[in-house]
């Protein structure tokens, strides 16, 4: 049987005023798999949501955040200085991070794979659940998914039906969707969610120009 990964990071306080979660599904399993240590390891690698160097969320966060005058630290930091300065600009800018899976296996002999096709299937318990962090935070006024798999998986673990079309076109990359519109809205607590798909940062579906274009309209 596959190792069973607990998430590193999910666990980490949300902070206060927050009002917009961006949603992933788990990191790499270098991050939480002591089976996998060593395995495609980058020098910019750093302990946190994204924290993989092969990955270009931080790249292209770090291209906004100069766009602002703050830019985060060169790539010459440490590990801990740039994990310190990451939440410190999710904090200023009332984001944060909190990926779906909680507790997870990856499949036989993919133990060290980093694909979410090697993800077991899973089941609601497994997941995050967001209806709780939305009524427990009532600042965060949207989700953006960093992948379809996130948005699928995520809506699952809430109870909520995959209702609309345009749902699966955006989730398929279809290129006549505008990706800095809302694909869907669900009510929690009496108020409104937005739901957003962002580009993988992980994949090569989409230009670096259009990837920072769609990051800042939704995120800032």
């Amino acid at each position: 049987m596959s190792y069973a990964e607990t998430h590193p990071y999910n666990s980490e306080p949300m902070p206060s005023g927050v009002r917009l979660l961006i949603v992933g599904t788990a990191p790499p399993p270098r991050f939480s798999n002591p089976k996998c240590e060593g395995v495609r390891v980058h020098k910019l690698d750093f302990k946190f949501f994204y924290g993989s160097g092969h990955n270009n969320m931080w790249l292209w966060l770090n291209e906004i955040a100069a766009g602002q005058g703050r830019a985060l630290p060169n790539d010459d930091a440490s590990a801990h200085e740039y994990g310190e300065a990451a939440r410190a600009f999710l904090r200023q800018n009332g984001l944060w991070i909190k990926d779906v899976l909680q507790t997870y296996r990856r499949k036989a002999g993919r133990d060290c794979s980093s694909s979410d096709d090697d993800i077991v299937r899973l089941l609601p318990g497994e997941c995050t659940n967001f209806v709780e962090v939305l009524v427990q935070h009532p600042s965060i006024e949207a989700l953006a998914f960093t992948s379809h798999r996130a948005s699928e998986w995520s809506l699952m673990a809430m109870g909520q039906p995959v209702r609309s079309s345009a749902y699966r076109r955006v989730g398929r990359n279809d290129r006549a969707m505008d990706r800095t519109l809302p694909f869907d809205r669900i009510e929690v607590g009496g108020r409104e969610i937005k739901l957003f798909l962002l580009p993988s940062p992980s994949g090569r579906a989409i230009s670096h120009s259009e990837a920072i274009t769609i990051y800042r309209t939704i995120l800032f």
